[in-house]
């Protein structure tokens, strides 16, 4: 989404971290450059995700992959947990009103005493 105004011009994007938040999807993040390794964080700490390789990043381990692929998505009560915290965030994001909320206030901030 991109919006403009007189004095700047830019572009809201979505990423698949936010959009899993939106979707109420808990997700296994593959920490392998820049941002996901703070994104991994976030989720585990959120409580709606796992650090699916922090033994080896940027590297992947296949057995510690599969680990934190059966937490997430598996059965039993730590998989519900973490659908269930995914679902609570997704309302909160839902109620905010996404990213065309965020570009209104950004234009309304940026235009702020402009006549």
């Amino acid at each position: 989404m991109q919006a403009e105004t007189n004095r700047a011009s830019f572009d809201i994007e979505l990423t698949t971290f936010s959009m899993g938040h939106r979707a109420a999807l808990p997700q296994v993040i593959l920490a392998q450059w820049y941002d996901l390794y703070d994104n991994a964080n976030r989720a585990e700490y959120r409580s709606i995700g796992v650090f699916g390789n922090r033994s080896v990043a940027p590297d992947i381990d296949a057995d510690e992959f599969a680990a934190a692929l059966s937490r997430v998505v598996g059965p039993g009560p730590e998989a519900e947990g973490y659908r269930s915290k995914a679902l609570e965030i997704s309302g909160l994001c839902r109620a905010a009103g996404g990213r065309r909320a965020a570009v209104d206030r950004i234009l309304e901030l940026t235009t702020q005493g402009q006549s």
